[in-house]
């Protein structure tokens, strides 16, 4: 038998898991002592709970890099040429990189944005 389109094969849905919820909320209940609990082991030497506790409360560090000064004003092939060369020396990321000369491209595609417009204004003048 073929379901119908746009029909549910399991209209009730997935049933649901009393022991799963009873469990969760008795966790709830008890989380500080919990909590303790991995605390004291972890402080006792027991460094699978200190691992524990440091992979659930603290966030992961991520490298920082130096800022890097790239020139934005003037000459657009100049600002391409330090990005690439940045990226060359390691001192920038691939993806850093990427962003960066998509900026470029947008900033250029803007600029020829108002080139075309003022044109139109240049043309739209001379018929008056």
């Amino acid at each position: 038998m073929k379901f119908q389109k746009g029909t549910s094969g399991n209209p009730s849905g997935r049933p649901k898991n009393p022991t799963s919820a009873m469990l969760r909320a008795g966790i709830a209940e008890r989380l500080p002592e919990l909590i303790n609990a991995v605390m004291e082991q972890a402080l006792a030497g027991d460094m699978g709970a200190a691992k524990i506790l440091i992979d659930r409360c603290l966030p992961v560090l991520k490298p920082q890099a130096e800022p890097l000064v790239i020139r934005f004003d003037g000459d657009m092939q100049e600002t391409i040429n330090q990005i690439m060369t940045a990226l060359s020396e390691g001192e920038l990321s691939a993806e850093d990189a990427g962003q960066l000369l998509k900026l470029i491209g947008a900033k250029i595609e803007a600029e020829r944005g108002i080139d075309k417009d003022k044109k139109l204004k240049a043309f739209d003048l001379n018929f008056i």
